[in-house]
């Protein structure tokens, strides 16, 4: 049946036609199709498989060309949509390059395969993929347009992106290691953005990432996705799912379930593998062969296969395709730093594996082979060593007394000087500070000072020197003044006042509804802000660091604001009974009726709700922020 989408086609003298065989709409027509049309459609068998594009229904359209005559042209329409051409096929759904008619612009259309006999795993997957997507707002990830459902057939509409896939482009060209790791980098950082929300891909692979007329990567076909919070029942444990090449090993193994975000740091590192070196990390006549490869075999250094490919990029890239999950980047973002880091010339983090680590792993997987290896050696090295060790014995035991001995006489004087020295440096810099509060002078000056001689006093070896500055600075401290109050006096005109943590700013209100930070005690405004209307602030807090400034207005239904003092900006406006500065500067509580909210003031992220069991009256942070 025709939807709101469906739009008729209009003949030169301005009468409407129908939308699939083109013929003038009469009084018999429903909505924009005749009534012959209108019986085929349902006489037609249901539950088709999706037609290639020349199978799907064509409409008349006419074109006026530049000497004044009419022509036919042949249109084909799915819904809002006119379709172009078809641009790829999977296993699950067919692509389409079409114009979205109400909105006038090319976009990518994905339809499900199976048509209105789609089982309901697949819809299932078919929306899912949907979702995800769409979940998703990140530059280089394909944003999706619209989902829904026309005649039976279910589709979502996305960017077209005209540059191609990444698999393409490795068809024509070779990629620089700079340009891989450039493009990399991009795809990390997109892939960390899905991980964030909870979305992991599990199929990333240059199929599944395009290019933009630009050369801009941006990942696609999120089919095999999964919700890191959720078990998904698409999923089975026991089940394969991806492309082998590019599948981490315990997705190989089929633990689908306990998959992680580092399956697909595995995957981004097969890429920039093949990007590196024009092939994948492990190839095979037959999937089965890739899988026991990867599930077994450790891949073959990049420089073997490029020799001039830069030592550092190699290692980066083969700590991505590590066996043990728990040896690669932790997250997308670390692998995307660590190409930041070689693109800028900068020490990457990734350590390099060294020869044993390389005999070991070689040794796990040929046990029989290394066993037999290790006792031969072990055999030959114990004889040769059994006749050298009595020759070497007394000799070696000589000298290494001798060598000690003396070392240890050099240890003693050095150590003997050095102790020295930083006692003496130690009196020198105390004494130091003892004449500088003196010379500052203020109230308790003399107390502190003489404090500090006291201490300076108890040195075990005081020289004649040293004693004659004590005594000197002694007798310049008498001459202290002990009490000498300073008085500074300021108005108060109007609203309530709060101080910071070291009483050199403070907050105040004025009658024109403005919020003034001031310095203390010249009383001069750094800056100001503005509250709700007609309303006056009645309870303000400075972070420890003053980098933030939170204001609360009774009279505004207990809003909040919170304003950033560095940049001006208001970082944060939402409504609480009460708030509560974390002593670190890092997190503001927010005590409302409903709960506890933890805000970030790092990033201006969602904050984190705790559900007390009882209404909470009041809400505090340990001294150490961490509770």
């Amino acid at each position: 049946m025709p939807n709101e989408h469906d739009v008729p086609t209009v003949n030169m003298d301005g009468n409407l036609r129908c939308q699939r065989c083109g013929v003038e709409l009469t009084g018999q027509a429903v909505g924009n199709l005749c009534a012959n049309c209108l019986l085929n459609i349902a006489l037609a068998p249901p539950g088709e498989d999706v037609p290639p594009l020349s199978l799907l229904p064509e409409v008349d359209a006419p074109f006026a060309a530049s000497g004044g005559s009419t022509e036919r042209i042949r249109v084909r329409y799915f819904g809002d949509y006119e379709l172009v051409e078809e641009i790829a096929r999977g296993g699950m759904g067919v692509v389409y390059k079409a114009r979205q008619v109400s909105l006038n612009r090319v976009v990518a259309l994905k339809m499900i395969l199976a048509g209105d006999f789609s089982s309901a795993e697949m819809v299932q997957r078919f929306q899912a993929e949907a979702e995800a997507a769409a979940r998703l707002e990140h530059p280089n990830i394909v944003p999706i347009y619209e989902i829904g459902t026309h005649e039976g057939q279910h589709y979502f509409s996305m960017r077209f992106v005209e540059g191609g896939t990444l698999r393409q482009s490795l068809a024509r060209e070779k990629f620089s290691p700079r340009r891989a790791a450039e493009l990399m980098a991009k795809v990390a950082r997109a892939v960390h953005h899905a991980h964030q929300r909870g979305i992991l891909h599990r199929d990333l692979k240059p199929g599944n990432i395009l290019l933009d007329a630009h050369g801009g990567p941006l990942v696609a076909d999120f089919g095999l996705a999964k919700l890191l919070e959720h078990d998904s029942a698409l999923t089975q444990s026991a089940t394969v799912m991806g492309t082998p090449s590019y599948m981490a090993p315990e997705q190989a193994a089929g633990h689908t379930k306990q998959l992680s975000t580092v399956a697909d740091v595995y995957s981004l590192g097969a890429i920039l593998y093949e990007l590196l070196t024009g092939r994948p990390p492990f190839v095979g006549s037959n999937p089965l062969e890739i899988l026991v490869q990867v599930r077994e075999a450790e891949p073959a250094s990049p420089q073997s296969l490029n020799p001039e490919l830069d030592r550092d990029l190699a290692v980066l890239c083969l700590k991505c395709l590590e066996k043990d999950p728990t040896r690669r980047y932790g997250s997308a973002e670390a692998l995307a730093d660590e190409l930041q880091c070689w693109l800028a010339d900068e020490p990457i983090q990734a350590r390099r594996t060294t020869m044993p680590e390389r005999a070991w792993k070689w040794a796990r997987r040929k046990p029989v082979v290394a066993s037999l290896i290790v006792t031969v050696l072990f055999v030959g090295l114990a004889g040769l060593i059994g006749v050298l060790w009595q020759f070497n014995r007394a000799n070696d035991e000589a000298s290494r007394a001798t060598a000690e001995a003396k070392r240890a006489n050099v240890e003693a004087a050095n150590a003997r000087q050095e102790w020295g020295r930083a006692e003496n440096e130690l009196w020198n810099a105390n004494f130091n500070e003892a004449r500088a509060v003196r010379i500052a002078g203020g109230i308790g000056a003399r107390v502190r000072s003489s404090a500090l001689l006291q201490k300076l006093t108890h040195h075990p070896a005081l020289t004649d020197t040293q004693t004659l500055v004590l005594r000197q600075e002694a007798i310049a401290q008498m001459a202290l003044m002990d009490f000498a109050p300073p008085t500074n006096w300021i108005s108060k005109p109007f609203g309530r006042w709060f101080w910071n943590g070291r009483f050199d700013r403070f907050v105040r209100g004025t009658t024109s509804n403005r919020i003034e930070v001031c310095e203390y005690p010249s009383t001069q405004v750094l800056t100001s802000f503005f509250g709700p209307s007609n309303s006056t602030f009645d309870e303000a807090a400075f972070s420890l660091d003053d980098r933030f400034l939170v204001v609360r207005f009774s009279a505004a239904a207990g809003e909040v604001r919170v304003w950033n003092l560095e940049t001006k900006e208001l970082f944060l406006q939402t409504k609480c009974d009460h708030f509560e500065v974390a002593p670190d500067s890092r997190s503001l509580l927010l005590l409302t009726s409903t709960g506890v909210a933890v805000q970030s003031l790092i990033t201006n992220s969602a904050p984190r709700y705790l559900q007390p069991k009882r209404p909470a009256r009041s809400a505090v942070f340990s001294p150490d922020s961490k509770q």
